[in-house]
């Protein structure tokens, strides 16, 4: 039933145009119809942002453990009430390492103002939406967590309700014990170039070794928040190959995008928000769990609503967990004047 309900849809992006790292300016959209859908009728929108090597599509291509898609989930939860009859936008914002962590980056390409400056008034003017911000859901998992975070942080006044699930976040934690792992398979490859040149070379990359994917996790990190376009390599990364120590110049741009720094520096843009909610594993394999207490306690300090929630449960298999999160939106909607 929710096939019929799909569209695909091609965009021209004019601002991902000529960017160093070539990642295509040509990006698909995926739409998923709401249930019951009318031309005659307005619709709100839930954005959906795919995390780390994922591209938007691949959400909705996923089985899942119960080989129920994540479309059927969807209609499903809108069937029951559950969750708004909203338009379901699956935005495409990969790039050539795995991601674009949904911010502008030298190296990249803008992928945040390509989501917010783009891709929203385009479905907008496609597709029957509610247009105010108030009637915008912007949710993720991992790295789309933390683009959801960022957009309502960075860019407040497009989206009013953000779910942010396991984002990653709490950078000394998260990111930092993973540098060891990228040195030394960047040293056993012979340079940065020649790791990527072997990676891209495999017949199946995205089915490479965990410390292939990690030191691949690392260099996508680094051409979006230490991005360096003088750079042959395009970035810079923010630890010596040969001895891991850090360096603080660059390291310190790592840790000025953990959302737990912006959050305390721009938590006053999350204030006109319809409806934000934390959620996350108790027992996550990144540490997302103390990035989102942490997060919890400055929303909380500084009196911003919010829900923070957390679960039996890893980082993995948990778009389960959507059923809840769309629960909790959809009782704070029936309380919201707006």
């Amino acid at each position: 039933m929710y096939q019929s309900n799909l569209r695909f849809l091609n965009f021209n992006s004019q601002l991902l145009k000529s960017n160093l790292m070539g990642n295509s300016a040509e990006r698909s959209l995926a739409v998923l119809l709401p249930y019951g859908f009318s031309a005659a009728e307005r619709y709100p929108t839930a954005w959906f942002l795919d995390g780390y090597f994922g591209n938007g599509i691949s959400m909705i291509s996923d089985p899942g453990p119960l080989e129920q898609s994540f479309c059927e989930r969807i209609m499903t939860l809108q069937k029951e009430g559950i969750m708004p009859r909203a338009l379901s936008v699956f935005p495409d914002c990969s790039t050539r390492w795995g991601g674009s962590q949904y911010l502008d980056s030298s190296v990249n390409g803008p992928f945040l103002s390509h989501l917010v400056d783009e891709l929203v008034p385009f479905v907008d003017s496609v597709f029957p939406t509610w247009t105010e911000a108030n009637q915008r859901i912007i949710t993720g998992h991992s790295s789309g967590g933390y683009g959801a975070l960022m957009v309502a942080l960075l860019r407040p006044g497009i989206f009013g309700s953000v779910i942010a699930s396991a984002a990653d976040s709490a950078f000394e934690l998260s990111m930092r014990p993973e540098f060891n792992i990228a040195a030394i398979t960047i040293k056993k490859a012979g340079s940065i170039k020649q790791f990527l040149t072997q990676f891209f070379a495999q017949n199946q990359p995205s089915k490479s070794s965990k410390n292939d994917f990690m030191t691949l996790m690392t260099l996508c990190m680094a051409s979006c928040y230490s991005p360096n376009p003088k750079s042959s390599d395009l970035i810079e990364l923010p630890f010596l190959l040969d001895s891991l120590e850090i360096r603080d110049d660059i390291w310190n741009q790592w840790l000025a995008w953990d959302p737990l720094n912006i959050m305390m520096k721009n938590a006053k843009n999350l204030k006109s928000l319809r409806h934000l909610h934390l959620d996350v594993g108790s027992e996550d394999e990144f540490c997302a769990q103390f990035g989102h207490r942490a997060m919890a306690q400055i929303l909380f300090n500084a009196e911003i609503p919010h829900v923070s929630t957390e679960f039996n449960g890893g980082h993995y298999g948990t778009s389960a967990r959507y059923r809840f999160r769309f629960e909790q939106l959809t009782a704070a909607w029936s309380k919201s004047k707006t």
